[in-house]
C-alpha cells in the first residue's frame, strides 16, 4: 500500500507581506539617504534654544543645502558663522533694507512688524528657566506668521536705532529673541552682525524623525 505524502502547510499571505514590507523599508532607507544627499538634502540636529519656540533644542530637520535662488524675509536659513560653525536664523532684512528695533518690535523700512500675543511658555537661559510670552509676527512678503519668545525688555536687543543693511548682506534674528546673539550683536561682542550672502549654505524645509513636530511638517 502506497503511503500518501502529508500535505504541505500553506503559508497565509497576510503573514508574508508585513515581513516583505519591513525588508523593503529597511533596504530603501539607505537608498533614500544617498539620493537625498546627492540632491542636496541633509538632516540636521538643533543643538540650542536660540530658535525656540519654532525649533526646540533636540529637534531634527531636513534642509536643502544650496543657496536659495531668491531670499525672502521670514526664511530660515543656514549659514557659516564667524567661528566657522553652521548657524540657523530667520531672515529679517535684505540688502538695502532699513531696520531698527523699537521696544522689541522689528521695524523694516519704516513699517512696524506688529506682534500678537498667543500664549506663554518657558525659556531656558543658562541654569535658569524664565516665563516668556509667545508672540506671532509676520514680515512683509512672508507666507504666514511665525512665533517668537519674548521674556521682556532687554536693552540693546529690544531697542536700537535704524541701520542700513549693507549690499551683499542680510540681517538675521533668532526667534528666541532675548537669548539669541544674532545680527543685533556685533561679532566683537560674540554676535553675528550683518551676514554676507556668500555665507548662506541652505534653507530649512521640513521636520524629521525625533522632532517636536510631525514628520514632514514644513519648518516655519
Amino acid at each position: 500500500m502506497n503511503a500518501e505524502a502529508a500535505p504541505r502547510p500553506r503559508r497565509r499571505w497576510w503573514l508574508r507581506w508585513p515581513v516583505l514590507a519591513a525588508v523593503l523599508f529597511v533596504g530603501l532607507i539607505p537608498l533614500g539617504l544617498i539620493l537625498g544627499r546627492a540632491a542636496g538634502y541633509k538632516p540636521f540636529h538643533i543643538p540650542a534654544e536660540a530658535m525656540e519656540p519654532t525649533l526646540k533644542k533636540g529637534d531634527r530637520i531636513i534642509a536643502l543645502m544650496r543657496a536659495p535662488a531668491e531670499l525672502k524675509r521670514g526664511d530660515l536659513i543656514l549659514f557659516d558663522g564667524p567661528d566657522g560653525s553652521l548657524y540657523l536664523k530667520r531672515l529679517a532684512g535684505l540688502p538695502g533694507d532699513r531696520i531698527a528695533m523699537d521696544q522689541g518690535i522689528v521695524v523694516v523700512n519704516g513699517r512696524r512688524v506688529e506682534q500678537e500675543l498667543t500664549g506663554e511658555g518657558l525659556v531656558e537661559n543658562g541654569p535658569f528657566r524664565e516665563k516668556a510670552q509667545i508672540l506671532t509676527e509676520r514680515f512683509d512678503g512672508e507666507a504666514k506668521p511665525h512665533r517668537i519668545f519674548d521674556t521682556g525688555f532687554i536693552p540693546n536687543l529690544d531697542d536700537f536705532e535704524e541701520m542700513l543693511v549693507a549690499p551683499g548682506h542680510v540681517f538675521l534674528l533668532g526667534d528666541n529673541r532675548d537669548v539669541s546673539a544674532d545680527s543685533r550683536v556685533s561679532p566683537e561682542n560674540m554676535g553675528l552682525g550683518q551676514v554676507p550672502i556668500s555665507s548662506i549654505r541652505g534653507k530649512a524645509l521640513f521636520h524629521s524623525w525625533g522632532s517636536s513636530r510631525g514628520l514632514g511638517e514644513p519648518v516655519h
